[in-house]
C-alpha cells in the first residue's frame, strides 16, 4: 500500500514538472503579425499594431515580409495575420478585417512639373512592389507600371526622370523630400484613401473584439498622430501630421 502510494506520488510529481516545463510556452501566445516590406511608413505601422496589441493584453512579434508574400504566409498559418494600408473598398478574401482603421494615409500621384499627367501606354508610373492601391491606379490610367524594392529606389528613379510619374503616400513623398529636394515642385493629385488596417487569419475571432476596443483606444489617445509625427521630424523641412477624419 505504501509502495503504491509513493509510486502514484512519484507519477503525480513527474506530471506536474512536464505541465510546469510545457507551461511557458502556452501561457501566453504570442500572435505573428506581417507587414510589407519596402513600403513606406512599416516600422510606424508595427509600432501602432504593437500598442494595440498591448492594449488588449496579447502578445505581438511583428514580420516584414514581401507584399506578395503576405497573403499565402497567412493563408499557411506561418502568419496570424498582417497590417497595411488598403482602400476602403479592398476586402482582401480569407482574412478577418477588423473595423477599426489606425489612421489614414493619402495615396498620391506625382508627376514633373511642367509636363502633363502621365496616362496611357506610353507613361511609365513608378511604385512600389506590391502595392494594390497603386496598381489599380496605373491601370484605370491605362498606363505601364514600373514596380521598385523600395521608395528610396522609387523616388531615385523619378528624381533622373527615368518615370513620367509615381505613386507613394504623401506622407512617404514628405518624409524623403530632404534627399531629393528635386522632386518637391512635382504636381500631384490625391488618387487613394488608404487606411491602416489590421487583418487576422480565420480562427482568430475570439480576440476580435479585445483588438477592436484596443485599436478604438490606441486611436483615441492619439498614439497613431504621435508616431506619425516622429516619423515626420526624423528629416528636417517635413510637413506636418494631417489627422483629417
Amino acid at each position: 500500500m505504501v509502495l503504491a502510494r509513493r509510486a502514484l506520488y512519484v507519477v503525480t510529481l513527474l506530471l506536474a514538472e512536464t505541465v510546469l516545463l510545457i507551461a511557458p510556452a502556452r501561457a501566453e501566445d504570442c500572435f505573428r503579425i506581417a507587414t510589407p516590406a519596402g513600403a513606406g511608413g512599416t516600422g510606424e505601422m508595427s509600432q501602432i499594431t504593437i500598442q494595440v496589441f498591448k492594449e488588449a493584453g496579447l502578445c505581438v512579434e511583428m514580420l516584414r515580409l514581401p507584399p506578395k508574400r503576405i497573403a499565402g504566409v497567412v493563408a499557411a498559418r506561418e502568419a496570424d495575420g498582417w497590417v497595411q494600408a488598403v482602400t476602403a473598398d479592398d476586402k482582401p478574401p480569407g482574412v478577418i478585417l477588423l473595423a477599426n482603421d489606425l489612421g489614414r494615409l493619402e495615396g498620391t500621384l506625382y508627376w514633373p512639373a511642367g509636363s502633363m499627367e502621365p496616362a496611357g501606354s506610353d507613361s511609365a508610373i513608378g511604385a512600389v512592389l506590391g502595392q494594390a492601391w497603386a496598381q489599380l491606379e496605373v491601370q484605370r490610367r491605362k498606363a505601364k507600371l514600373y514596380e521598385v524594392r523600395d521608395n528610396k529606389q522609387l523616388l531615385s528613379m523619378a528624381s533622373t526622370q527615368r518615370l513620367r510619374g509615381f505613386l507613394i503616400p504623401a506622407i512617404t513623398y514628405q518624409h524623403f523630400l530632404v534627399d531629393f529636394p528635386e522632386l518637391r515642385s512635382y504636381n500631384r493629385r490625391l488618387v487613394a484613401d488608404l487606411r491602416i488596417r489590421i487583418a487576422l487569419r480565420p480562427g482568430l475571432e475570439s480576440i476580435v473584439p479585445r483588438l477592436e476596443t484596443a485599436a478604438k483606444q490606441t486611436v483615441e489617445e492619439g498614439f497613431p498622430q504621435q508616431v506619425w509625427q516622429r516619423y515626420l521630424q526624423e528629416k528636417p523641412g517635413t510637413m506636418q501630421w494631417d489627422n483629417r477624419p
